[in-house]
């Protein structure tokens, strides 16, 4: 009996692990540039010869995945290229699906956003300036926005480590870019709901739940568990893709049983308060979400983690530092209101992470937005309805609502500003 039950668990294991099933499809070429700091950085290039380029980067602990979904009907990137454009997805160091997998630092997972922004996000725009001859959209998802803040400011790193901007190079970088698209950004983690005030404003809706995060501001206020966090190497996910990937089916005799069962376990899962931050349910679709972690989640940077938790403590997006804030330390959202390119900033209004309260207000509104959507306008603000922060690029909506929006931006902009 006991043999039989070991059996049985190497079986799950294996099966644990098999291959992401593959849509047959034209095949993205591969393509490179170094960053800064001499790490390879890989890009996935679906081309269109003469197509508008647009450079898709991803957010915290995510890949190319998020973009590049296996299921034809939520691949935000081949329906892009379908409809005419020249898709570059860039992977940030320690990133990538296999065979476009960037460079991971030796050592511990310690990068930041500060390293994201200073040494790896120039070498990519560069590679698609350079191949193309043109202007890139740039476009970005969670975390990419707080990126993108930094790469316009021009920061660097000074030679004690600081960071600091370069207004000079910002302007050079903001010239070189057609356009920012960012969808379900971080500019500020702040919720219209906030645990401080639970008693004087408790939580009366369904409405009132998505907009609040009591668990994630109850985590950022753990300070000893930040003695702790910023000191381990790294912070696995993979479990994650392998408990939602198991194939029962393949088990003799009680297999499809097996499958019975698990199958309503997944779609339970993504309803439960963890994934709700992630994935509004009534927008997901259980198989696009076990194929998607299977390979997209990335395990976690310590130090990304504590700078994403200053910024749950203070509201804003800065510089890394340990604990408590340094007065040098580097505020990202200060460069918004110097920005002269198209903005498009989309939001979910199912978004548990980056609120679309948040986007309108210490996004869109501080970047100069008018608060009105008139016909004409370089800065404009779009909330999707019933999306969550994940499924707002591969939910059942995205091809309906977050992909037109999009195009239709950049097509608004198409004459005005030349590639």
């Amino acid at each position: 009996m006991r043999r039989k039950i070991w059996v049985i668990s190497a079986a799950l294991v294996l099966l644990a692990f098999q291959a992401v099933p593959t849509l047959a499809q034209n095949i993205p070429a591969r393509e490179s540039a170094q960053s800064l700091d001499g790490f390879t950085l890989a890009l996935k290039h679906y081309p269109t010869p003469g197509g508008t380029p647009l450079l898709l980067i991803h957010g915290l602990a995510q890949n190319d995945r998020i973009w590049d979904s296996p299921i034809e009907r939520y691949n935000f990137a081949q329906i892009l290229q379908a409809h005419g454009y020249d898709v570059w997805i860039g992977n940030l160091r320690g990133a990538g699906t296999r065979g476009f997998r960037s460079d991971t630092p030796a050592g511990p997972h310690h990068w930041t956003v500060d390293d994201y922004a200073i040494n790896d996000l120039p070498a990519l725009v560069d590679k698609v300036y350079q191949e193309t001859g043109k202007k890139p959209w740039l476009i970005g998802h969670s975390l990419a926005a707080w990126v993108f803040t930094g790469y316009l400011g021009g920061i660097e790193y000074t030679p004690d480590g600081q960071v600091r901007p370069n207004k000079k190079r910002g302007a050079e970088r903001q010239a070189g870019l057609a356009g920012m698209i960012t969808i379900a950004g971080v500019f500020s983690l702040a919720w219209e709901h906030s645990v401080e005030n639970f008693m004087k404003d408790p939580l009366r809706s369904e409405l009132d739940y998505y907009h609040s995060n009591y668990e994630l501001e109850l985590l950022a206020k753990n300070k000893p568990l930040f003695w702790i966090i910023p000191r381990l190497p790294g912070l696995p996910l993979g479990w994650i893709g392998s408990v939602l990937g198991l194939r029962f089916d393949q088990i003799p005799l009680i297999g499809k049983k097996l499958t019975e069962i698990y199958s309503g376990f997944q779609s339970q899962i993504i309803e439960t308060p963890v994934f709700s931050m992630f994935y509004s349910p009534s927008n997901t679709n259980a198989e696009m979400v076990k194929n998607h972690v299977a390979d997209g989640f990335e395990d976690l940077g310590p130090h990304l983690v504590e700078q994403l938790a200053n910024a749950v403590n203070t509201h804003e997006t800065t510089s890394y530092y340990h604990l408590d804030r340094p007065k040098q330390a580097y505020k990202y959202s200060d460069v918004l209101k110097t920005l002269k390119l198209p903005l498009l900033f989309m939001g979910g209004e199912k978004d548990r992470l980056a609120s679309a309260f948040q986007i309108y207000h210490e996004g869109y509104l501080k970047s100069g937005g008018r608060g009105d959507q008139g016909s004409y306008n370089d800065k404009v603000f779009v909330a999707v309805p019933n999306a969550g922060h994940l499924d707002i690029l591969t939910g059942e909506n995205a091809a309906e609502i977050t992909i037109p929006a999009l195009e239709r931006f950049i097509d608004d902009h198409a004459d005005r500003y030349h590639q």
